[in-house]
């Protein structure tokens, strides 16, 4: 919304324009020509990609150590999501396992990223992961069967 009214003021400048430079006879300062709608629509374009280039999120997913050498459990900071990454030497050895597929995040307050932080306990299983805008915090588990991969809300 606040891009399409954007959009509108610098129209209504661009149409309303600046004074005429051949009135002034050479008696004031000289002004720059106006630009076209099609510059104005020109710069107005890439000062809105630079804006969506800015907001873009290069660090939404983090990958967290476990105690097991071979075991990471990767974070999607702006859903709460988890995966947990195993890799190793030999075929067969690798693959991504989900400790949860549903988003944590609220329809009424996604922040965006950097959101959610895993912090590890004493257990090497074990994590807590905290939404640090609204402090909701989980207990997280990874393991190598299905069963002993969870997450539980702490309330």
């Amino acid at each position: 919304m606040k891009k399409i009214v954007s959009f509108l003021m610098l129209l209504s400048v661009v149409a309303l324009g600046a004074p005429d430079n051949e009135t002034n006879n050479g008696t004031e300062d000289y002004v720059p020509p106006k630009k076209t709608v099609a510059q104005s629509l020109q710069e107005l374009k890439e000062t809105i990609d630079n804006q969506v280039q800015n907001n873009r999120c290069y660090d939404r997913y983090k990958l967290y150590s476990t105690t097991n050498m071979y075991n990471f459990i990767k974070l999607d900071t702006r859903t709460g999501i988890m995966h947990m990454v195993q890799w190793g030497l030999e075929d067969g050895k690798e693959g991504t396992y989900t400790l949860n597929e549903k988003s944590l995040v609220n329809e009424w307050n996604d922040y965006g990223c950097g959101s959610f932080e895993l912090y590890p306990t004493q257990n090497m299983y074990q994590f807590i992961l905290l939404n640090k805008v609204d402090g909701r915090q989980w207990h997280v588990q990874w393991g190598f069967k299905s069963t002993e991969r969870w997450i539980r809300r702490i309330y």
